[in-house]
């Protein structure tokens, strides 16, 4: 769902980034290394100067202090500078271990919409197992 938003987005000459929390936190890992050609700063400035941020898997990185910081400061200068930002995650909003006040800025600006229990990914291999099983009756003779 939130590809295709951006996806929509992008062909209205809106500028979005699609990155996962993890990869997120990998690139400004990287960084920090002498040999990169980027800069942590030059990183975090691209997330806040996007018109809309798509942070997906929202919550699944292992969570420590200085990634609870980095989070903080892309997402609070992006609600003070009222930019959109997309979060999808396999947890409610109260089940994220992130700072109560990382919480209360998505929560704010926050539109919940709830998916069912069972994973989009489990349903999608259900329904390719039957297509293949019904294919290969179908074809039994031919194989």
């Amino acid at each position: 769902m939130a590809a295709t938003i951006s996806n929509s987005l992008m062909d209205k000459g809106i500028s979005v980034k699609f990155a996962t929390s993890s990869s997120i936190i990998e690139e400004i890992k990287k960084s920090w290394s002498k040999t990169s050609i980027y800069t942590e700063s030059n990183l975090i400035d691209a997330l806040i100067q996007t018109d809309v941020l798509v942070i997906d898997d929202f919550g699944t990185e292992s969570l420590r202090e200085w990634i609870n910081d980095k989070f903080y400061y892309i997402i609070n200068e992006r609600y003070i500078n009222e930019r959109t930002t997309i979060y999808t995650s396999n947890y409610k909003l109260d089940e994220l271990q992130y700072d109560e006040r990382i919480i209360n800025r998505i929560r704010e600006n926050c539109y919940q919409i709830p998916f069912p229990e069972e994973s989009i990914r489990e349903q999608i291999e259900k329904e390719n197992t039957k297509e293949m099983a019904s294919m290969i009756r179908k074809n039994k003779d031919v194989i």
